[in-house]
């Protein structure tokens, strides 16, 4: 599981930075001093679980997600 939420997040990290090079709007925005690892996606996933709107169905690619946008709000 590890390694493929490791993947997930990166993914999510490699689509944001796109999304910023061709001026488009980021999904999050992820400050330059963090280096994410697999625990920091671990412990967001977890901390998202406890949210009201959430599932048992609910995809955890789109758990992390949300959570990373809670986390890194755009201003």
């Amino acid at each position: 599981m590890k390694p493929y939420l490791t993947g997930v997040g990166e993914g999510l990290l490699w689509a944001n930075a796109q999304l910023k090079a061709q001026q488009g709007t980021p999904f999050f925005c992820d400050p330059d001093d963090v280096s994410l690892t697999t625990a920091d996606y671990l412990a967001i996933i977890d901390s998202e679980t406890k949210q009201s709107y959430v599932q048992p169905e609910y995809p955890i690619e789109l758990l992390l997600l949300k959570g990373l946008q809670g986390r890194f709000p755009c201003k």
